[in-house]
């Protein structure tokens, strides 16, 4: 059905616009980060939520010029940021 379509996972390279984690009880940086998300010729800004090692990553990409992500999961369809759930790869691609 349609709506199960727009929920499809998919992969998408993505650059990290913004980083609002908390320290968390094991004193790591984890929670919510603002990606811009390429897609064919868009780019779409989503919201995830990413755990301790993720978040280092995207703290690194953020930080690199010409870093990407390469992240994959399901893109819910509404206003942007739209909301990037079930991250089931997170890789960090240094230039």
């Amino acid at each position: 059905n349609a709506e199960q379509q727009k929920k499809k996972e998919d992969v998408f390279m993505a650059t990290v616009e913004h980083l609002a984690g908390e320290i968390g009880e094991d004193s790591l940086r984890a929670g919510d980060v603002i990606l811009n998300l390429y897609q064919e010729d868009e780019i779409i800004k989503a919201k995830t939520s990413l755990n301790s090692a993720q978040y280092i990553d995207a703290d690194r990409a953020h930080m690199t010029p010409g870093a990407y992500i390469k992240i994959k999961g399901k893109l819910h369809p509404g206003n942007q940021p739209r909301n990037l759930t079930d991250v089931s790869l997170f890789e960090l691609i240094l230039p």
